[in-house]
């Protein structure tokens, strides 16, 4: 298990540092950890907060902070009036799309330092794992 925490401590630290690098400065890990898969497009803050295992209240700065900075809106539920949920702006798009770019950057650098063949290996056996998580193994 340790090793696995390891290795992706290793891909968010470098995610976070190409984040930087593409002028995505205001960014912390917290904010991007809000937008992993499957995203928060069209999901109520308090989904999120559920997904992510914490609350309303500690995701709700984070969500301030993305909205503020131009990645996302609240707008009413269509299917209830009275909630709000989160919805990606062209630039949360861009953010996202940014995103992917990264993590396809990031796998092909470990796939050219481990082989093609063992990071395959490696690939399947993670989503053999990942297939018992809710959210599949699409991430």
């Amino acid at each position: 298990m340790a090793l696995l925490r390891l290795a992706s401590e290793v891909g968010q630290s470098t995610l976070y540092e190409r984040l930087e690098a593409r002028g995505y400065k205001e960014l912390r890990p917290a904010h991007v950890r809000l937008l992993r898969y499957p995203g928060l497009d069209g999901v109520r803050p308090t989904e999120l907060a559920q997904r992510l295992g914490t609350s309303k209240q500690a995701v709700n700065p984070l969500i301030n902070d993305l909205e503020r900075w131009g990645y996302l809106q609240r707008r009413l539920d269509p299917t209830d009036q009275r909630g709000r949920v989160l919805s990606l702006t062209d630039r949360g798009r861009e953010l996202m799309t940014t995103i992917k770019e990264l993590h396809a950057e990031i796998e092909a650098d470990w796939e050219a330092g481990m082989g093609r063949r063992r990071y395959q290996t490696l690939r399947r056996a993670l989503r053999d794992i990942a297939k018992k998580h809710p959210n599949g193994a699409d991430g």
